[in-house]
């Protein structure tokens, strides 16, 4: 989420600024899975991890009822973690995280009618429009890599704790280094005209127009802080993007550990 955007909102924002804020703060489900293993007498451990992404439009359609939305992908990474210290109450650790993610943004806009008000002849004497009717379609899908070098120390009970198990308060230094390939799709289908223009009527169904098509790479750079909470079964998360100026909640409602 954008603080500036959180800070100032705009006085006017047209449907495409409106309809990426909406998204932005749409919370996603994911399911993730984790295998952590210590490495023997050394201070190592290895964290194997993967999981999906689950925005189906029908979770979208509850804050955007305009727009069909639909947001999928999946992910697998590592992450090896050093011991700096360990005590009874608190900890440190070094950790380097390795991600891999592909996923994929569809937005359909449908049946769409937009008026276009014409005022002809002398002085604006004529007062009549244009109608434009038809779909319209945004598909985006990436691939990312990441590399994530990482200090965590914080608060953590190593024995469990009565009633609640499990309770741990830490923070975290992070710089992300991403590396990703962007490829997005824009197109209208159906586009249609109507105009009553001085008792005439003008009409064109099916217009053809070419979708545009784009791909990319890029490469980005951020440092982010973050606090995280776990107690009981649940996790809670907030980070802070330093250089990007955003920052992101997650909440885990369930988390098992064996």
């Amino acid at each position: 989420m954008q603080l500036d955007y959180i800070k100032n909102p705009p006085k006017n924002q047209n449907d495409y600024d409106a309809l990426s804020k909406a998204i932005e703060i749409l919370p996603i489900p994911h399911i993730n899975a984790y295998l952590e293993v210590n490495l023997g007498p050394i201070p190592l451990a290895l964290t194997l991890r993967g999981g999906i992404s689950l925005g189906f439009k029908e979770l979208y359609g509850a804050v955007v009822n305009d727009v069909e939305i639909e947001s999928l992908g999946w992910n697998v990474g590592a992450s090896l973690k050093a011991y700096l210290f360990r005590t009874k109450y608190f900890f440190g650790d070094i950790r380097a995280d390795f991600n891999y993610d592909i996923g994929s943004l569809n937005l359909n806009a449908n049946n769409r009618y937009v008026y276009i008000p014409l005022r002809l002849g002398f002085m604006g004497g004529t007062d009549t429009g244009v109608v434009f009717n038809g779909d319209a379609f945004l598909q985006s899908k990436w691939k990312t890599f990441s590399l994530s070098p990482k200090l965590v120390f914080g608060f953590k009970m190593q024995d469990k704790v009565p009633v609640i198990q499990y309770l741990s308060a830490y923070f975290s230094i992070v710089a992300d280094i991403i590396f990703g390939d962007l490829e997005s799709t824009v197109g209208l289908n159906g586009i249609g005209i109507y105009a009553n223009i001085v008792n005439n009527n003008i009409k064109v169904d099916n217009l053809y127009i070419p979708n545009s098509q784009n791909k990319m790479s890029y490469k980005f750079y951020d440092m982010r802080l973050g606090f995280y909470f776990d107690i009981f079964y649940q996790s809670f998360a907030i980070e802070y993007g330093i250089f990007t100026k955003q920052f992101g909640v997650s909440f885990i409602p369930i988390n098992i550990r064996f």
